[in-house]
């Protein structure tokens, strides 16, 4: 198991790509679509992890929330480089956190918030 919140972030950031690049023609205020594919690659992150290890299909959902939140974030800055090294552990923690508001998290929220 995990020693620390950080920890277990940096062990979740290590299966998404270095960067992202904006495709700037493409993108919008609304929708930044990235080569590769952001969500293409949550989909095969999602089917590697598999089913039966939940505790990290959360991560793995949570780390994806805070990547689009940073992506478009960064895009409005206009940055076209997005480096996941830079998605910063405070946006991740405050998705893991309010997905594991839901009852049937009971047990992954209790382990999370003993965790440093």
């Amino acid at each position: 198991m995990f020693t620390s919140k950080k920890e277990l972030f940096d062990v979740t950031k290590r299966r998404w790509p270095k960067k992202f690049h904006v495709l700037s023609d493409k993108s919008s205020a609304e929708i930044v679509f990235t080569t590769p594919s952001e969500y293409d690659v949550y989909k095969h992150i999602e089917s590697e992890i598999g089913k039966e290890d939940e505790w990290s299909q959360l991560m793995a959902w949570a780390f994806h929330q805070a990547l689009s939140v940073f992506i478009k974030d960064r895009y409005r800055l206009q940055e076209r480089l997005i480096r996941t090294e830079d998605v910063p552990f405070e946006l991740f923690n405050e998705m893991l956190e309010s997905n594991l508001t839901d009852d049937s998290w009971c047990n992954e929220r209790e382990i999370y918030d003993s965790l440093p």
